[in-house]
């Protein structure tokens, strides 16, 4: 089966409206974002997204973006940290700083897809994308936090280390960007 990658989508509204449907399909009601933050937030850095599209339906997804040193140290010492407290004001643009810690907020593919190639896909168009984007800057650390196995899996995967579990059961995640890998 044939998948396309996107990257940049140009109708914000619509594409931020497609990922919500998804979270609702593969999150509980408590992990999924509100439609103004996370517009905020990608409107602030609009190269946040893998996007795995099975003809014009949206089937998966990784959300990233390069966050503050402020926000890099927070998640590091503090073990109640979730996701869905990123500010806009958090998430730096690629040509405001020397180095950027990127964060992986989130990785969802549709249930229908799950245990498919679709993962492969999606893993590879993100390492992919990682390193399109560190040709024209400095990527220092890659972090993410899984909320369930298959999310530790997945990190793994792309061989991110375990650091600590916080207080709510997630796992804090990291590598350096050399060690990033399909």
């Amino acid at each position: 089966m044939k998948y396309t990658v996107k990257f940049n989508v140009e109708n914000d509204e619509k594409l931020i409206k497609d990922v919500m449907k998804l979270d609702s399909l593969c999150y509980s009601q408590d992990m999924q974002g509100i439609f103004d933050t996370i517009y905020a937030r990608y409107s602030k850095n609009k190269d946040s997204f893998v996007l795995i599209y099975d003809k014009d339906y949206l089937i998966g997804y990784i959300c990233f973006f390069p966050i503050s040193n402020r926000l890099m140290e927070s998640i590091y010492k503090y073990n109640n940290f979730h996701d869905t407290d990123i500010q806009p004001e958090d998430i730096v643009e690629y040509d405001k700083s020397d180095k950027y810690n990127i964060f992986i907020i989130s990785v969802v593919i549709h249930p229908t897809y799950q245990g498919s190639e679709v993962i492969k896909y999606l893993s590879d168009s993100f390492v992919d994308r990682i390193k399109y984007i560190n040709q024209n800057n400095k990527i220092n650390k890659i972090i993410g936090i899984s909320v369930s196995n298959k999310g530790s899996k997945f990190m793994e995967k792309l061989n991110l280390s375990k650091i600590k579990e916080l207080k709510n059961g997630h796992m804090l995640y990291d590598c350096d960007y050399v060690r990033i890998r399909r």
